[in-house]
């Protein structure tokens, strides 16, 4: 894992190791953990987000049970982060092999955790926008606003196309470039298949989304 890759070629001679981007994306998401749970949802946003669903007795005990996961997600963000770039490294090298492409899985993983920064910066815009919420601005449906989808573009998509673009965002499309142009500068893979590799989780994934969100407004959630 700690094989040194020139990704990307770009940087010439400037070589960063995956173990080193995997643990400089380890402290940024607990920073950004940090600001979440201590800055951003701060009591008085947390109330503010609850107000009118309880009472002040059901908002002291949604906040201690809160603030006790809180402690928690400091111990889990490292390992739901690993487990997420594993899993996208084993897509990889799955969906390579059912076309008779071959990569080591160390080059996959990196692909894998270089990508993983595009979301990073992606949930650093996030708390950056949440954290800019004041006052009236405070509701739910702004808090969770998602930023940046297509559907911000295409405001006049119907259905399953206004589904799409409600759902995917540009941080996600650049994400799927990254590994793209990881896969294709992977030695023995051509960029037919990467393109095919990458199409695939790209549809296997928005289709999901698609799915759960129409299942959803189905049931008016």
């Amino acid at each position: 894992m700690t094989r040194r890759y020139p990704w990307p070629r770009s940087l010439g001679p400037v070589h960063v190791s995956t173990l080193q981007v995997l643990l400089g994306l380890v402290f940024a998401y607990l920073v950004m953990n940090w600001i979440s749970r201590d800055v951003v949802m701060a009591r008085q946003i947390h109330d503010l987000l609850l107000e009118g669903s309880m009472d002040g007795v059901g908002m002291d005990r949604q906040w201690a049970l809160y603030r006790r996961m809180a402690g928690w997600s400091y111990l889990i963000t490292p390992i739901v982060l690993a487990v997420q770039v594993g899993l996208v490294a084993l897509l990889l090298q799955l969906s390579l092999a059912l076309q008779n492409h071959e990569a080591p899985f160390a080059r996959l993983f990196r692909v894998a955790v270089v990508a993983q920064v595009v979301l990073a910066a992606q949930l650093a815009w996030v708390l950056w926008y949440r954290a800019g919420l004041d006052g009236p601005a405070v509701t739910a449906e702004a808090f969770y606003r998602p930023l940046g989808t297509l559907h911000t573009f295409f405001p006049g998509l119907q259905a399953s196309a206004s589904a799409l673009a409600g759902s995917l965002s540009a941080f996600e499309l650049v994400w799927f470039g990254v590994l793209y142009t990881g896969l294709a500068r992977t030695e023995g893979v051509r960029r037919r298949a990467a393109a095919i590799v990458v199409g695939g989780l790209f549809f296997t994934f928005n289709a999901l989304q698609v799915g759960l969100v129409l299942y959803l407004r189905r049931l008016g959630i």
